[in-house]
Order: C-alpha cells, then sequence, then structure tokens
C-alpha cells in the first residue's frame, strides 16, 4: 500500500502546467477559455486569421484538454471519431515540437498552439482568461 501512495505523490508532484502560446507576430495576448475549446474542438478554424496548432505528444495534448478544453481524453477521442464518421469536422494535424520551432516564417507570422515549456524562443505566453 505505501508503494501506491508512493506513486501517486511522485505522479502528482511532475505534473506540470500547459501555456497556451503564440508567436511574437500575434496582435492578442489574451484569449478566453470558450474560444479556446471552440478553436481546439475545430468548431472554429482561426481566432482573428490565426490558425492553431496541435503538438504530437499525447502528454502534452491531455494536460491541454484537461485544462482548457475540461475534457477527458477518452471523451475528446470519441468526439473526434464521431466528427470523422459523419464527416462534419476533421481533427487538427499533430506536428512535433521541432516543427513548431520550424513553422515561424513571415506567411505564418501569427500561429496558436501550447506547450509545458514557459518560454520558446520566438513564441509569448497567452493569458486565457475564464
Amino acid at each position: 500500500m505505501k508503494k501506491y501512495w508512493i506513486i501517486l505523490i511522485f505522479t502528482l508532484s511532475i505534473s506540470a502546467e500547459i501555456h497556451l502560446i503564440a508567436t511574437q507576430g500575434c496582435p492578442f495576448n489574451v484569449i478566453d477559455k470558450k474560444t479556446v475549446k471552440k478553436l481546439f474542438m475545430r468548431k472554429s478554424l482561426h481566432y482573428k486569421e490565426t490558425p492553431i496548432i496541435v503538438l504530437d505528444n499525447r502528454d502534452y495534448y491531455n494536460e491541454f484538454i484537461q485544462t482548457y478544453i475540461k475534457k477527458n481524453p477518452t471523451k475528446m477521442n470519441i468526439y473526434w471519431t464521431r466528427m470523422i464518421f459523419t464527416g462534419t469536422r476533421k481533427p487538427p494535424k499533430k506536428i512535433s515540437e521541432k516543427e513548431l520551432q520550424n513553422m515561424i516564417t513571415p506567411q505564418n507570422s501569427c500561429l496558436l498552439s501550447y506547450t509545458l515549456s514557459k518560454t520558446i524562443k520566438g513564441w509569448k505566453n497567452i493569458h486565457v482568461t475564464p
């Protein structure tokens, strides 16, 4: 029984905070949770002409879904399965963190994504309001 408590405490202590980020060229610094939910569930494709980027990292994605969209990752998988089956929406394309860094170009001056790192070169933190 002791072993399980140690594992639980260790798991809770390594849980990191996910941050919403945007490239430096984005004109906004604040976004509300409803808009974030609409964007990442693909109910809206752009926010002020800003495309969204989803990272190909299950841990980051699950943390993001639970923090900002307030859904269980299993429910999110069911949601995307239903959307694909009905032909309503396609899930966003997932890219690696390395590809994310290479996406900053004059043509892509404003992108929105998330990360566990507090600072990434060329990106700024976006404050999310309730």
